[in-house]
C-alpha cells in the first residue's frame, strides 16, 4: 500500500510514457483499481473475519463453556473439587469476552469507514485501522482456539490440516 503512490510519481509516469508502456491516463487508472482493490480486499477479510466470530468461535467457545461449567457442578456436587475445568473456564471466558469487545471495534471500525474520500485516504484508513484492529481481533480468536476442545472447534486446527489424510 505504501508503495502505490510511487507508481503515479512523475519520473515513473514519464518513463512508462518515453517507452510506450502506459499512457498517463492508463498508470492513473491502473493507480486507482489497485488502491480499490486493496481496500475493498480488506473490507471483504473484515466482514468475514466478523461472520467467522459471530456465527463460529463465540458460539464453539459458549458451547465448550456451557460443558465445563456443567462438569464443574456435577464434580462439586460430588464432594471434588472442580480445578482444571474452572481454570479453563475462567480462561475461556475472559478471552471470549476481550473477542468480544474486540470484534465490537471491528464492526465499528468497518461501519465508521470513509465512504466518499480519495481512494488513497481510503486505502490508508483500512490499512491503519481496520487491518490493525482485524490484528488485535485475532489475538484473542487464537488464544481461544488453543483451550476450546477439538470437538466444539467449527475449523479443522493446523495439526489436522498438516498431518491428516484424507
Amino acid at each position: 500500500m505504501d508503495a502505490l503512490p510511487y507508481y503515479i510519481s512523475e519520473e515513473n509516469v514519464a518513463l512508462l510514457e518515453k517507452h510506450g508502456v502506459l499512457s498517463r491516463a492508463e498508470v492513473h487508472a491502473r493507480y486507482g483499481i489497485e488502491l480499490e482493490n486493496y481496500y475493498k480486499q480488506i473490507h471483504i477479510e473484515a466482514l468475514t473475519m466478523l461472520d467467522m466470530i459471530k456465527k463460529d468461535i463465540l458460539p464453539a467457545a459458549a458451547a465448550y463453556c456451557r460443558d465445563l461449567a456443567e462438569t464443574a457442578l456435577r464434580k462439586k456436587q460430588l464432594g471434588l473439587e472442580p480445578g482444571f475445568e474452572r481454570d479453563i473456564l475462567e480462561k475461556i471466558s475472559s478471552r471470549a469476552d476481550r473477542l468480544y469487545a474486540e470484534m465490537e471495534r471491528l464492526e465499528a471500525d468497518v461501519d465508521g469507514a470513509p465512504q466518499s474520500a480519495d481512494a488513497l485516504e481510503i486505502a490508508k484508513y483500512y490499512r491503519s485501522v481496520i487491518f490493525t484492529q482485524m490484528e488485535e481481533t485475532r489475538k484473542p480468536a487464537d488464544a481461544i482456539e488453543s483451550l476450546v476442545g477439538s470437538k466444539y472447534w467449527p475449523y479443522p486446527t493446523y495439526g489436522a490440516l498438516l498431518f491428516s489424510v484424507v
